[in-house]
C-alpha cells in the first residue's frame, strides 16, 4: 500500500514563520518606532494575522527608527499617521525583483500611488540592481520573508502627496501664469478631482501634466493676450495626458513614446536620451527630456500630486497645424501626382482619401503611382469599373511605414478579389546599405513614409496592376503549359484553378492557392508514363502540385530556406529548399537564386506567376 524511502535523521517540524508584525518586534534597533505607529493608529494586528492565501499577503517598505528621525509619532494626527502607515502597505507578496522600472504601486492608502525607480550602482565592474520609491527613498535591504508577506527596509518615511495638481500649481511661484490661464479658462477644477480609487471609481483620472513655467509662457510675448478663450483652452488641455501617470523612468524606458493629450485628436511625443560628457577625468552624463522633437525640454521630472504627476517644461507647446490628408497631399505636389487625383476624381473616390479621421483603423495606406507611372495610360478613356479597381488595388486599410511592412508579406487592398505581394531587399552595396521595397516583384517604392492625417503614402514607380487573369488562365493562356490544361481538364481540376479568392464580401469562395506548374517539357519527361496513368493516379499527381490555403512566394522562400507545406493530395507534402548561388566573372560576383523540390526531383525555373486567386512557380 506504499512505498518506503530510509533516512538517515529525523525531520524536525520546522519553527512557524513569524509575521510581518513578530520581525519588526524582534528587530527594535530598526524597528522600534515603527512598531510604536503601528500600535498608536491600531494596524499592529493587521500585519500580524496568519495568512495561507498569497492575495492576502502584505508588501511593506518598512522604515528604520532612522528614517523617522525628526517625527514624533505620539503627537501626529491619528488619521494622519494611519494614512502615512498604510502608504507604506500593498497588498500581495512582492519581491525586490518583481518590481518593474516605472511601476506605479497603489498601497492601501490608494488616494495617492507610490512611484517605483529601478537603477544600477556600484559601476560595471560590480553592478547591483536598485530600488527607488518617489524618486528619493532607498530599499537599502529587501525580501525579509514573513509568514503574511514581505518587508523591504527604506531609509526615509515615506509621506503621501498632501496637495494635489491645483494646489502644487498654487504653491509654486513658477506657475503664477499657469495658475491665471487655468483659473481664466476654468480647468482649475479638473485638477483637483481626487483620483479613482478602490472606494470610489467615480472620482477622476490620474493625470501626467507639462505644465510650463512664467518663463514659458512669457516666450509667447503678444500671442498669450491675443489667444481667445477658446484657443488657451486647447493650448492647455494639449498639455495634459488623461488617465496615466507616466514617471520620468517610463520615459527612459519607452526612449521615444506618444501620448493622446486631453485635446481630442492631438498627442504629444517624449524623447529621452541620456548625454554624457567628460570632464574632469570622468564621465559625467545628463538625462534629457524632448517634447516634439525640440519644441520643449523637461527641466524638472516627477513633481508628484495626490492625483496625478507633473513635469516641468521650460516652453509652451502650441498646437500642430493639421496635417493634410492624402487627397490634399497629392494636389498639393500636382508634378508628381495630377493623373492620380485625375483618376480618384473620376472614380469618385477622392472623398474617401479625403476624409478626417482620428481612429488609426480607419487611416489608409495608399502606394501612390507617380505621373510617369501613368505614362501611356489614358485615366479618362479607361473603362471605369476597371480605374476603380486599379485604384482600390493601391490602397490598404490602417497607417503601415515601410518599415513596417515584412519581406514576403501578402497585402490585402480594399480591391479584394487579389492580393500584393511584398519583397524587401538592399540596394547601395556592402559600404551604403539601404533598405528597398518592391511590390508585385517589379514595382519599387521610390519614396517612402509621407505621413498624412489620414494615413500614409508610399511612392511608386508603376501602376500596380491587379491580375485578371484566375489559375486557369494563366495555364490556358501559356504555350508552356498545354499539357497541364489537357491534364486538369481530363481529371476535372481545372474549375479548381477557377474559384474566385475568399475576400471580406464572401468568405465562403475558394482559397488561394500555390501551384507547382510542370512545363509541358516537364511532362515530355515522363515518356510512356504520362498516357498509361489511370485518371485517378493523374489527379493525385496534379494534387500533389498544389499547396492550398495559402499564397507562398519566393521571398518567403527565401526567409525561410528550407520548409515543407502540406499538399492537396492528402497526408503528403512538399519541401521546397533555397540556395544562393554565387559565381566569380569579369572581376565581379554575381549570384543565382535556387529553389528545389524535394531535395534534388525539381527546380522552380519561374518564380512568382500571379493570379487572381493564387501563385504559379513554374518548375
Amino acid at each position: 500500500n506504499g512505498i518506503i524511502h530510509v533516512i538517515d535523521t529525523v525531520l524536525l517540524i520546522p519553527e512557524p514563520q513569524p509575521t510581518i508584525l513578530e520581525i519588526a518586534q524582534s528587530l527594535p534597533e530598526q524597528f522600534s518606532t515603527l512598531v510604536q505607529a503601528l500600535k498608536l493608529a491600531d494596524l499592529d494586528q493587521v500585519l500580524n494575522d496568519a495568512v495561507s492565501d498569497e492575495a492576502n499577503k502584505f508588501t511593506v517598505f518598512a522604515p528604520t527608527n532612522d528614517a523617522f528621525e525628526g517625527i514624533n509619532v505620539a503627537t501626529v494626527d491619528l488619521d494622519t499617521l494611519t494614512n502615512i502607515l498604510l502608504y507604506h502597505v500593498n497588498s500581495g507578496s512582492v519581491t525586490s525583483n518583481d518590481l518593474k522600472n516605472g511601476q506605479i504601486l497603489r498601497p492601501l492608502f490608494d488616494k495617492a500611488y507610490v512611484l517605483v525607480k529601478i537603477g544600477m550602482s556600484g559601476g560595471w565592474w560590480n553592478p547591483k540592481r536598485t530600488v527607488s520609491l518617489n524618486s528619493n527613498v532607498h530599499v537599502t535591504q529587501a525580501n525579509i520573508e514573513a509568514s503574511n508577506g514581505i518587508i523591504h527596509v527604506i531609509d526615509q518615511v515615506l509621506i503621501p502627496p498632501a496637495n494635489d495638481l491645483a494646489a502644487v500649481v498654487d504653491t509654486s511661484p513658477d506657475f503664477t501664469i499657469l495658475k491665471q490661464a487655468l483659473t481664466e479658462t476654468g480647468l482649475l477644477g479638473l485638477f483637483q478631482q481626487t483620483m479613482s480609487s478602490e472606494e470610489n471609481e467615480a472620482e477622476g483620472p490620474p493625470y501626467t501634466v507639462l505644465a510650463p513655467t512664467n518663463a514659458a509662457f512669457e516666450k509667447l510675448g503678444d500671442l498669450l493676450e491675443d489667444l481667445t478663450t477658446t484657443a488657451l483652452t486647447e493650448i492647455l488641455t494639449y498639455h495634459v495626458i488623461p488617465g496615466r501617470i507616466v514617471p520620468s523612468a517610463v520615459l527612459q524606458e519607452e526612449r521615444t513614446s506618444t501620448y493622446p493629450t486631453a485635446l481630442v485628436g492631438e498627442s504629444v511625443e517624449i524623447t529621452y536620451q541620456r548625454s554624457y560628457s567628460w570632464a574632469w577625468f570622468s564621465w559625467t552624463y545628463q538625462d534629457l527630456y524632448k517634447v516634439n522633437t525640440d519644441q520643449a525640454e523637461i527641466t524638472n521630472t516627477d513633481v508628484l500630486a495626490s492625483n496625478g504627476i507633473i513635469h516641468v517644461i521650460d516652453t509652451v507647446l502650441l498646437i500642430p497645424e493639421p496635417q493634410p490628408t492624402i487627397l490634399e497631399i497629392a494636389q498639393s505636389l500636382p508634378e508628381q501626382f495630377s493623373t492620380l487625383v485625375q483618376a480618384l476624381k473620376l472614380a469618385d473616390l477622392d472623398q474617401v482619401l479625403n476624409d478626417a479621421v482620428s481612429d488609426e483603423a480607419n487611416k489608409f495606406t495608399v502606394f501612390a503611382p507617380t505621373n510617369d507611372a501613368f505614362e501611356g495610360i489614358n485615366v479618362a478613356t479607361v473603362d471605369l469599373d476597371t480605374l476603380t479597381n486599379i485604384l482600390l488595388y493601391h490602397v490598404n486599410s490602417g497607417s503601415v511605414t515601410s518599415n513596417d511592412l515584412k519581406n514576403g508579406q501578402i497585402l490585402r487592398p480594399l480591391f479584394d478579389k487579389a492580393y500584393v505581394l511584398v519583397k524587401i531587399g538592399m540596394s547601395g552595396g556592402w559600404w551604403n546599405p539601404k533598405r528597398t521595397v518592391s511590390l508585385n516583384s517589379n514595382v519599387h517604392v521610390t519614396q517612402a513614409n509621407i505621413e498624412a492625417s489620414n494615413g500614409i503614402i508610399h511612392v511608386i514607380d508603376q501602376v500596380l496592376i491587379p491580375p485578371a487573369n484566375d489559375l486557369a488562365a494563366v495555364v490556358d493562356t501559356s504555350p508552356d503549359f498545354t499539357i497541364l490544361k489537357q491534364a486538369l481538364t481530363e481529371t476535372g481540376l481545372l474549375g479548381l484553378f477557377q474559384q474566385t479568392m475568399s475576400s471580406e464580401e464572401n468568405e465562403a469562395e475558394g482559397p488561394p492557392y500555390t501551384v507547382l506548374a510542370p512545363t509541358n517539357a516537364a511532362f515530355e519527361k515522363l515518356g510512356d508514363l504520362l498516357e498509361d496513368l489511370t485518371t485517378t493516379a493523374l489527379t493525385e499527381i496534379l494534387t500533389y502540385h498544389v499547396i492550398p490555403g495559402r499564397i507562398v512566394p519566393s521571398a518567403v522562400l527565401q526567409e525561410e530556406r528550407t520548409s515543407t507545406y502540406p499538399t492537396a493530395l492528402v497526408g503528403e507534402s512538399v519541401e521546397i529548399t533555397y540556395q544562393r548561388s554565387y559565381s566569380w566573372a569579369w572581376f565581379s560576383w554575381t549570384y543565382q537564386d535556387l529553389y528545389k523540390v524535394n531535395t534534388d526531383q525539381a527546380e522552380i525555373t519561374n518564380t512568382d506567376v500571379l493570379a487572381s486567386n493564387g501563385i504559379i512557380h513554374v518548375i
